[in-house]
């Protein structure tokens, strides 16, 4: 497929089949990866990154006025870091 990549005419195919070479061993190693949890194969997954990305857009969006960017920072980190998290 790769090479089909470079044989067409669109533009950017070539670097699309050059990102592909590159990164063939990681993108192998995310579809193919497993680990074993309680005697069941698990695969790996980018979940938690995607619920934490989400979370970031939602609440930048939720607090378009904070005006300080480090208390901005501060609540993120504090949501995800249990050590620091405030229960009520």
């Amino acid at each position: 497929y790769v090479n089909k990549l470079y044989s067409s005419k669109l533009d950017g195919s070539k670097d699309l089949a050059n990102t592909f070479i590159n990164w063939r061993n990681e993108i192998a190693n995310s579809l193919y990866l497993s680990y074993k949890k309680e005697e069941k194969v698990c695969r790996y997954t980018n979940g938690f990154m995607e619920g934490v990305n989400n979370f970031i857009k939602t609440f930048r969006r939720m607090c378009f006025n904070i005006r300080d960017f480090n208390r901005f920072v501060t609540r993120i980190i504090t949501v995800f870091n249990n050590e620091f998290l405030i229960k009520a």
